[in-house]
C-alpha cells in the first residue's frame, strides 16, 4: 500500500466505541514515535481500518523500536511502510518488536515480533515414525576389475554357500513361505556386499584454516569464485547503506551492485540446472556425482517440516500404487481369452517354468550403473551371483509365479525440484536412486 502515517496511531478502542460510527478520518493519536514523519492519503486510510478493528500499531513505541526505524530503503529515500500492529489481548503478549538490518535481498529491512504465547506441542518424533529413512546403498566401482571375482569368492564361503543350496532346493507352500525365501535372499546379498563393500562413511578432509580469515565453503556447485566476490561486495554495500540511507553515491553504487550480483546469480544456476535436466530427459548417463554434490553442499536447513514430509510420501505411494489397468480392463482381458484355442496355448506358454538359459539370458542384458529397490540389490550382484546363487534365483522366480506374488515393487524416489512452490510434489521430477 505504500502506507504512511507519520506519528499518527490508534489506542485501544473498546467494543462499545465499535457500536458508534466512527469517522471516515480517525485522528488518531500521538504517543507514537516514527522518524518517518510524513503521512499520506494512504496512511489516513490505514489508520481508519486500524480503529475499526481495535488494532494498534506496534512501530515506535514497542521495546526494540522506541525510536521508530525506517522499514524501507530504497533509490529515492526511506521511509516506514511496513507496519505490525495487535489487538489490546495481543499485545499484552508481545515482548518485543525490532527492525533489522537491511539486507541484499529486499529494498525492505526484517521485522521481527517476540511474543510470549501457550501453544499446544506436536512431537514430530512420533509423525517421523510413520516414515522411514533411505538405505545406505553400496557403492560398486564398474572401474575395479577385481570386485567381480571378489563378490563370486565371498559366495564360496561354507556358512553362505549352505544357506544358498537351502533357497535353491526348498519348495514352498504358500505366498508367506515364497515372501519369506526371498528375504532370506536378499540377506544373503547384503551380507556379501557388506563383506566386498563395505559401507563406510569418507574420512573428514581436514584442512588448515587460517586463524584470520576462514574459506568461503560454496553452497551450490555453480557458485564459483565470481560469485563469492559478488556476494562479499554486496554485503558490504548494504551495510554501508543502512547505515546512511540518505548518501544518494552510495544508494547508487548498492543498487547497481544487486542488479548485478542477482543477474551473475541466476545466469550461473540456470546453466548447471539445464545441463543436469538435459542429462535426465534425453535419458543419458547421469553424472550422480555432480547431482549428489546439490545435497552434499547444502548448508541450511530443509524448508520442508514432518508434514511436508508425510504429503511428499502420500503422493509418491499414490502415484505408482495405482494399478495401471483398471477392472473394467481387466474383465475385457479376461473375456477375451476364454476361447478354448487361446486359453490353451497361453497357458503352455504362461505356466511352464523359467528354464536357467531364460535366466542367464537376462543377466547379460542388464545394465550397469542402474537404480536400485529397497532391497539394495543392484544389476551389478546379480550379474556376479554364481551357479548355485543363480539356481537360487531361478527357484524364487518360479514360486513367485506359481503363487502370484511379486516382492519388488518398492523402488527409492528422490524428488527434485524444477520450478514452482517447493510444497507441491507435482513441481519435482521424479528419479529413482
Amino acid at each position: 500500500m505504500n502506507a504512511r502515517t507519520g506519528n499518527l496511531n490508534i489506542g485501544p478502542v473498546n467494543d462499545e466505541d465499535l457500536e458508534n460510527d466512527i469517522p471516515p478520518s480517525h485522528p488518531g493519536s500521538s504517543e507514537r514515535v516514527s522518524k518517518d514523519q510524513t503521512i499520506n492519503s494512504r496512511g489516513t486510510k490505514l489508520i481508519d481500518f486500524f480503529a475499526c478493528n481495535r488494532l494498534s500499531i506496534l512501530n515506535g513505541q514497542t521495546l526494540g523500536d522506541i525510536f521508530g526505524e525506517f522499514t524501507s530503503v530504497n533509490y529515492n529515500g526511506a521511509s516506514v511502510v511496513d507496519y505490525m500492529a495487535a489487538t489490546p489481548e495481543l499485545t499484552e503478549s508481545v515482548l518485543s518488536f525490532e527492525v533489522l538490518d537491511l539486507t541484499k535481498f529486499s529494498d525492505h529491512k526484517p521485522c521481527m515480533c517476540k511474543l510470549k504465547r501457550d501453544f499446544h506441542y506436536i512431537d514430530a518424533h512420533n509423525l517421523l515414525d510413520k516414515l522411514e529413512d533411505a538405505p545406505m546403498k553400496h557403492k560398486w566401482d564398474n572401474e575395479d576389475a577385481g570386485l567381480e571375482q571378489m563378490f563370486l569368492e565371498a559366495q564360496n564361503d561354507p556358512a553362505l554357500r549352505k544357506k544358498i543350496e537351502r533357497i535353491a532346493d526348498i519348495r514352498c507352500r504358500g505366498r508367506e513361505e515364497v515372501l519369506n525365501l526371498n528375504e532370506d535372499l536378499v540377506s544373503i546379498y547384503q551380507e556379501l556386499a557388506n563383506k566386498v563393500l563395505p559401507k563406510t562413511k569418507p574420512a573428514a578432509n581436514k584442512r588448515k584454516t587460517s586463524a584470520k580469515r576462514r574459506a568461503i565453503k560454496p553452497k551450490a556447485p555453480w557458485f564459483d569464485s565470481s560469485c563469492i566476490n559478488g556476494k562479499r561486495e554486496l554485503n558490504r554495500l548494504a551495510k554501508s547503506y543502512g547505515r546512511n540511507p540518505a548518501n544518494r553515491s552510495i544508494r547508487n553504487e548498492y543498487y547497481e551492485q544487486r542488479k548485478e550480483y542477482r543477474r551473475l546469480i541466476k545466469r550461473k544456476k540456470a546453466a548447471f540446472i539445464k545441463e543436469l535436466y538435459e542429462d535426465i530427459e534425453s535419458g543419458k548417463n547421469i553424472n550422480w556425482k555432480r547431482f549428489k554434490r546439490i545435497k552434499e553442499l547444502k548448508t541450511s536447513t530443509s524448508k520442508l517440516d514432518v508434514f511436508d514430509m508425510l504429503n511428499f510420501s502420500k503422493f509418491f505411494k499414490d502415484l505408482y500404487g495405482k494399478s495401471k489397468i483398471d477392472q473394467q480392463k481387466i474383465a475385457q482381458l479376461e473375456q477375451e481369452i476364454t476361447k478354448e484355442t487361446q486359453q490353451r496355448r497361453l497357458n503352455e506358454i504362461l505356466d511352464c517354468d523359467i528354464t536357467l538359459e531364460e535366466l542367464e539370458g537376462c543377466l547379460r542384458t542388464l545394465r550397469s550403473g542402474k537404480a536400485v529397490s529397497e532391497d539394495l540389490i543392484s544389476n551389478e550382484f546379480l550379474k556376479s551371483s554364481g551357479a548355485t546363487m543363480r539356481s537360487a534365483i531361478l527357484n524364487i522366480f518360479n514360486q513367485c509365479m506359481e503363487f502370484g506374488v511379486y516382492p519388488w515393487g518398492t523402488s527409492v524416489v528422490t524428488p527434485l525440484h524444477k520450478k514452482g512452490s517447493i510444497y507441491d510434489p507435482n513441481n519435482s521430477t521424479r528419479i529413482q536412486e
